[in-house]
């Protein structure tokens, strides 16, 4: 991958007082000067490294640009599929900003000789901390020498290929912009290799599953083997999940004859694939789990406590708890070129908008 410094916009440490005030003001109205007065500019181009610290976990990467001129589009995986009319307004947005406002998160197996360059360099004293909500620290590191800044672009030039984790969208409608008449050759970019980063779940919720299907537990038990639990149970490994179905709680594991069968006419036996074609599509008769009103994605940060008692405050209502796809089989599916059903994955670390911009 070939990465380079940049100017970018950072955002002052005041700006996190009232962060969704901050945010939606450079949604709406970037750089009208208010907001300029919000951010400071290096005088050259620099490369900067980004700790996120919440609680005990930590991870850190490289704010960059990625060159879309050296056959991006053959190196970048992406693994799930976009909306036209989503892609049509990020464009526009972005056309209008003349700027990125969020960095895209690619991920990449770990590099050793940059680990021990990043170690040194948080040895220096941050540029910038934001405290997020008080429990969610982020900290920059400016990196300006040139023979740093080179030595980091040479360590990712070893990279034949990296993964792309979060902002789909910004990825697919900023290499639009590059192929057609705006020419924008540079995408904003931050690498956090597989060490510093957490592949978690989306979870479901069916509203109404019981009206939509009064005899569900029934159909269930025609896929999947149900063991009834006094309280719902964390899955321990992929195909198994947390039924929560009104007042009731099951173990829920898919027939092994089933998942046979499935992938024998389906690419994968992905789980979120599964629910999608026999639970919600099959069983419910929905037929756009992307876009049904009745389905709801809870993020993997969610503990399996707080989301019974979401699912619990409708005696209708069906709750499935997932199991995480694992980081090899991620890696697999997206060099195969397949595109994963949507929200198959939440990442950590979470990107921030507005924070680090690139002004083109």
């Amino acid at each position: 991958m070939r990465i380079l410094p940049f100017r970018p916009w950072i955002a002052k440490e005041s700006v996190t007082q009232n962060l969704e005030k901050f945010t939606s003001q450079l949604q709406d109205n970037f750089p009208a000067k208010k907001t300029k007065k919000m951010f400071q500019v290096p005088g050259a181009p620099i490369l900067l490294l980004h700790q996120i610290q919440e609680g005990d976990r930590t991870f850190r990467g490289i704010i960059c640009l990625t060159d879309l001129r050296f056959r991006v589009a053959e190196k970048i995986y992406p693994h799930e599929a976009t909306l036209i009319s989503k892609e049509r307004d990020i464009r526009k947005r972005i056309e209008m900003n003349k700027a990125m406002l969020k960095p895209v998160l690619l991920t990449h197996q770990p590099i050793v000789q940059l680990n021990s360059l990043l170690d040194d360099l948080q040895r220096c004293e941050p540029l910038v901390q934001y405290r997020i909500s008080g429990q969610i620290l982020h900290t920059f590191w400016q990196i300006d020498s040139k023979r740093e800044i080179q030595e980091i672009c040479a360590a990712f030039d070893t990279l034949n290929h990296v993964f792309l984790a979060d902002g789909h969208h910004r990825y697919a409608s900023t290499l639009k912009l590059f192929e057609g008449e705006k020419q924008i050759p540079y995408l904003m970019t931050t690498y956090f290799d597989f060490d510093n980063l957490q592949i978690l779940p989306y979870h479901r919720i069916l509203t109404n599953a019981l009206k939509i299907c009064p005899d569900l537990e029934d159909r269930l038990s025609e896929v999947a083997d149900l063991q009834p639990t006094d309280q719902a149970v964390k899955p321990k490994s992929t195909h198994e999940m947390a039924l929560i179905l009104g007042q009731n709680t099951f173990s829920f594991r898919w027939k092994s004859q089933v998942l046979n069968t499935f992938k024998m006419t389906h690419k994968n036996n992905l789980d979120t694939h599964v629910l999608n074609k026999l639970v919600f599509e099959e069983i419910c008769g929905i037929r756009n789990s992307r876009t049904s009103s009745h389905i709801k994605y809870i993020d993997g940060r969610t503990e399996l406590s707080q989301f019974s008692k979401r699912v619990r405050r409708s005696k209708q209502t069906a709750g499935f708890f997932l199991h995480p796809i694992s980081g090899p089989k991620f890696v697999e599916l997206s060099m195969d070129g397949q595109m994963l059903p949507p929200k198959s994955t939440w990442f950590e670390p979470r990107i921030l908008k507005g924070l680090i911009i690139h002004k083109f």
